[in-house]
């Protein structure tokens, strides 16, 4: 089962290896402006607000009578997911891809917040190993993104759907190998709602994570294009978007470590810190080949070792009933939310101020929320 669960990570993120480095410059490449590459790509997360906690509610209630009905939906929204990209390759229309996203996003976010239940059940009293499996997704990105940006410069970028949908099928076919296991930590806890578990420092983690994942929000739409501006060649960017996910596969292959010894929300705050500082090379630095390396080997910290943490304080304090809903609520809060408004949002600044403003503002706002966070830890003592 672990083989299988690992497998499955490095098919989905391969996945995310085409889309999230490549999808935007094949927009580009289609004659759509910065504001409709905005638009479609904030479709891919305004869809995370809403449908995993639509389907996690199905799931946690469902799952309760039939342990078997996570994984055979799962397969469902996956094949559903693959079909829905097909039609992405027979057309250039802006509003019939805006639907065509949209819809495919509603179905690939019911995906990754059941997996990680999936995964927390397998490993039970062992959660703290989570990193052992996830890091089979970052070899997946790894092997992805450098092999379609070696494609795409050599034989342009009208290979990209294809390679992608080539993925899809692989992953919808290796869906139907996965199986729930019984859910270990079954706590009764009906005797509260769901609303009743939000304690103060659950809700500052989930608005701090927003804020960090609209920072973030910029980097994954228009980075490529950014180092494309700044004369950097496809292969190189591929590169490039791996290199920050070694970083990351070194953070999950010892995370476990550093969550045993060391105060989880301290460990929180350094990862919003780092981002700050990542955003602020990032935009003094754009034509420096070294310091852009560091700003990628940052991410092991900035989002290898925040998603560690996050999702082992999500998986402890959402239990039960509530499990699948509790991974639900940190994606379409943080990634959901935060990554849509900033992913909207940043598609109108780029337009109006460009690259390098845009990834400024982001260190300032990262700046000024991992103050807050200080203050929260210092004065109100989180508990978690």
């Amino acid at each position: 089962m672990g083989w299988t669960l690992s497998s499955f990570y490095a098919f989905y993120f391969a996945a995310l290896g085409g889309t999230v480095p490549y999808l935007a410059l094949y927009f580009e490449s289609i004659g759509f402006n910065p504001k409709q590459i905005g638009i479609l790509m904030s479709s891919l997360l305004i869809t995370k607000i809403i449908a995993p906690n639509f389907w996690g509610y199905i799931f946690d209630s469902q799952s309760i009578k039939n342990s078997s009905f996570k994984s055979k939906t799962i397969s469902i929204a996956l094949v559903t997911c693959c079909v829905i990209f097909l039609f992405l390759n027979f057309t250039e229309n802006f509003w019939l891809i805006a639907g065509l996203m949209f819809a495919y996003s509603f179905f690939w976010n019911a995906v990754l917040p059941q997996m990680e239940s999936v995964v927390y059940n397998h490993l039970g009293e062992n959660r703290q190993r989570y990193g052992l499996i996830r890091v089979w997704g970052s070899i997946g990105f790894i092997v992805s993104v450098i092999s379609l940006g070696w494609l795409i410069e050599n034989f342009g970028i009208g290979v990209l759907l294809p390679a992608i949908t080539f993925i899809f099928i692989a992953l919808a076919l290796h869906g139907f190998f996965i199986k729930n296991t019984p859910n270990f930590n079954s706590e009764d806890q009906s005797d509260s709602t769901f609303l009743h578990l939000f304690t103060p420092t659950i809700v500052i983690v989930l608005v701090l994570g927003s804020i960090s994942q609209m920072t973030y929000a910029p980097f994954y739409t228009f980075f490529s294009i950014y180092l494309e501006s700044y004369g950097y060649s496809k292969t190189l960017i591929g590169w490039l978007w791996a290199l920050g996910v070694i970083a990351e596969v070194a953070v999950f292959l010892f995370a476990h470590h550093l969550l045993i010894k060391f105060d989880i929300f301290k460990l929180l705050l350094a990862c919003f810190a780092i981002t700050a500082l990542r955003w602020w090379m990032l935009s003094e630095f754009p034509d420096s080949l070294p310091l852009l390396v560091l700003t990628q080997m940052l991410h092991a910290i900035s989002f290898g070792l925040y998603h560690s943490t996050s999702s082992q304080l999500i998986n402890s304090h959402f239990k039960g009933q509530f499990q699948v809903r509790g991974q639900a609520l940190y994606s379409s809060v943080t990634f959901g939310v935060g990554g849509a408004i900033g992913t909207f949002a940043s598609g109108y600044l780029w337009s109006a101020f460009g690259g390098q403003s845009v990834f400024l503002l982001c260190a300032i706002v990262m700046g000024i929320a991992t103050l807050f966070g200080v203050f929260f830890a210092t004065f109100l003592r989180p508990k978690i």
